[in-house]
């Protein structure tokens, strides 16, 4: 609840710092010092008033379905993985008869591939996107790999195979479904999207654990625990399926490389669909047509920069 009481503070931080953004401090300043009112400035276009947008808690309800699938999904599949790491040491000595010391070396198998892995997964992610295709196949590599710990022999199974599968499916997953959110939710909402889910992640990062400590408890066998896992990562699978039909349904969002968006707003851009930072020049051009004002040299630059 922490994170998502801090998410929703940042988001408000930012959006008050959005609004300071519109005003344009160097041309403001340049345009009050040749004695130009406030009234010509806004007339100028200097400066941008723009409501101010407070949190509502009803906004929350406005999320579209391929949010709160996500949501889900992340809830569930973060369920199977973390509260995993709680018993994998036990599990892996009670299964193939190891010490302590041993079983930990194969618990730091995921976490090496994530700390390789994720930043050229989030790379791939950018540049190929498929996000809610990954979403779904992460999960079901997950499902398998608890699968292969509660029923396969300990003779055919070796203890870093499900270990690289939870590893591999972990940073997947990682690397696709935090950048989805940001593509499904306004803008505006952002920060309190963020706040949700990873409010409900550390929800579920809480309840998990005592549900698979009562597990263990009642049957004295950590097989179980790998079958909940698993139905836990197969519930997760099911919601990435939904995830794949509504994304489809909504354009492909999901599916799209990020260079693609960054295409489409230079096109609009230049079409004239979106209103730069940096486009200074319809901005002086309007300040020179204030009665009696004008601007110094130094912003008469043809390419302006930031």
């Amino acid at each position: 609840m922490g994170h998502a009481i801090a998410l929703i503070l940042i988001e408000r931080y930012a959006q008050r710092k959005a609004n300071d953004a519109n005003h344009h401090p160097p041309l403001l300043q340049a345009g009050a010092e040749q004695g130009a009112s406030d009234e010509q400035l806004a007339e100028a276009g200097l400066v941008v008033k723009q409501p101010a947008e407070e949190f509502r808690f009803q906004d929350i309800f406005t999320f579209n379905r391929t949010y709160w699938y996500l949501t889900a999904s992340c809830f569930l599949v973060y369920g199977a993985i973390l509260p995993y790491n709680n018993i994998a040491n036990k599990l892996l000595q009670h299964k193939y008869d190891i010490s302590e010391d041993h079983a930990d070396n194969f618990l730091l198998i995921p976490f090496l591939i994530g700390a390789i892995g994720s930043p050229f997964l989030g790379f791939a992610v950018d540049f190929f996107g498929r996000r809610s295709f990954l979403i779904t196949v992460s999960a079901s590599i997950l499902v398998l790999s608890h699968l292969l710990l509660a029923f396969v022999d300990s003779a055919q199974l070796y203890p870093a195979v499900p270990q690289v599968m939870i590893g591999i499916a972990y940073s997947i997953y990682a690397a696709a479904i935090w950048p989805s959110v940001s593509l499904v939710v306004d803008e505006a909402n952002l920060g309190t999207a963020y706040g949700v889910i990873t409010a409900l992640q550390n929800f579920g990062l809480t309840v998990v654990p005592l549900i698979v400590g009562a597990i263990q408890s009642k049957t004295d066998t950590y097989i179980w625990c790998s079958v909940f896992f698993a139905a836990f990562a197969a519930v997760g699978t099911v919601f990435g399926v939904l995830v794949v039909i509504e994304d489809l349904r909504a354009g492909g969002i999901l599916s799209k490389p990020s260079q693609a968006f960054q295409g489409a707003a230079a096109d609009a851009e230049a079409q004239g669909q979106l209103r730069s930072p940096v486009m200074y020049r319809p901005l002086m051009q309007n300040a020179a047509e204030v009665e009696g004002a004008t601007l110094p040299t130094q912003y008469d630059h043809p390419d302006p920069v930031l």
